[in-house]
């Protein structure tokens, strides 16, 4: 039997300081293209404990000489703490992962986007900036991690497939603005596992043009829960949606403004079916259950319109909890393009404030319902 060596490359070894002041980003670079051309068993990149890296923005560029990569983190990384640092080059990321096949990051390190001096900048200047964006990287596996504090998004999942998120903690300021968890676009098969999110805004959304996810044992901590959408809304105003095959498993939400949310553009079209939320636990959430398909930039201000993204086939089932809303299931359909196929199975929603009594609330929303549903159900039609 012959057994490979593997190939290891540390930053350190290409002049990392590791000092947090000092700017690694070329070493990190030089390290990436050597592991990149690496061709015994599977190249690993090093990052060395003990030391916190200032790493500047970066392309990590595929694709590589072989079809398996390995990123081992064990120091911190930090991003520059000021804005100035992207002048002149494209403030759309940080730390970039462009056409790397076979690519695993693991931890147990720290990635650390100080995004702080981000976070009071107009979105319509600076509309993304994710801490970790993955792009075209097919056989994607992120284990043992932690990100925090991105100035944007933490992790953007781009055009991808084969994805595993296993074993990933995430945390930014509860007003920390559209700091989402993970975000899915463009993509298909990812699976995502015990996760562990704190943050401003979705703990995990998924974006248009994605089939086959699944979500497995997630926390959210605050921010806006799972969502599915905002879905429709491209540059130019409304386009097309095609989402299916969502699977959300085993989920817990604390004080979250929405627990399992479809929000969908108005005059959009397309579809969004064969969605399922089952074993759910709400506690202290605003709106546990909810559906907007007239979702609009001015809220409150969203008329019907004559197109829409249709929902079907969407599945509540095992779902418990304390709500602080009095409305704890709200379907906001659209005439024009009704929601479909809704089932309510074995829901038991409570007030998190004593005495008072909670509602459901539909508008163009058909469905059954099977077990004990609770607030009783406002859909269109009769009990299985």
């Amino acid at each position: 039997m012959s057994i490979v060596a593997q190939e290891s490359f540390s930053v350190v070894n290409y002049g990392a300081v590791g000092d947090g002041e000092t700017d690694d980003a070329q070493a990190f670079d030089k390290a990436w293209s050597d592991t990149c051309d690496g061709t015994s068993g599977v190249p690993s990149m090093i990052i060395p404990e003990g030391k916190t890296y200032l790493v500047g923005p970066l392309t990590f560029k595929g694709p590589c000489k072989v079809n398996n990569v390995n990123i081992e983190i064990y120091g911190s990384i930090i991003a520059p703490n000021t804005p100035s640092a992207w002048e002149g080059i494209d403030s759309s990321q940080w730390l970039m992962f462009d056409g790397i096949s076979g690519l695993s990051i693991s931890g147990p390190g720290l990635i650390d986007g100080r995004g702080s001096s981000w976070w009071d900048q107009s979105c319509k200047h600076h509309p993304e900036l994710p801490a970790l964006r993955f792009s075209k990287c097919n056989g994607l596996n992120l284990r043992n991690m932690k990100v925090i504090n991105s100035p944007q998004t933490h992790i953007l999942i781009l055009g991808c497939s084969e994805v595993v998120i296993d074993t990933i903690k995430i945390s930014s300021p509860r007003d920390s603005p559209n700091t989402d968890g993970i975000h899915i676009h463009s993509s298909q098969h990812v699976d995502i596992y015990k996760s562990e999110i704190e943050n401003g805004d979705d703990c995990i959304s998924i974006g248009d043009f994605v089939s086959h996810i699944k979500i497995n044992n997630a926390y959210c901590g605050f921010g806006h829960g799972i969502s599915i959408g905002s879905l429709g809304n491209g540059p130019d105003g409304p386009t097309e949606a095609q989402v299916e095959d969502i699977s959300v498993v085993d989920a817990r939400f604390m004080n979250t403004t929405n627990g399992a949310r479809i929000k969908t553009w108005q005059g959009a079209s397309g579809y969004a079916r064969d969605i399922s939320f089952e074993q759910l636990n709400f506690a202290n959430v605003e709106n546990p259950i909810i559906i907007d398909q007239n979702y609009c930039k001015v809220k409150g201000a969203c008329k019907e319109q004559p197109t829409g993204v249709q929902i079907s086939n969407v599945i509540y089932r095992g779902i418990t909890g304390t709500t602080i809303t009095k409305v704890a299931v709200n379907l906001n359909c659209s005439e024009a393009v009704p929601c479909t196929e809704i089932l309510l199975d074995n829901i038991k929603l409570d007030p998190a404030i004593s005495g008072q009594q909670l509602d459901s609330s539909c508008n163009h929303a058909y469905g059954l319902t099977n077990g004990v549903v609770q607030p009783p159900s406002c859909l269109e039609s009769k009990s299985l």
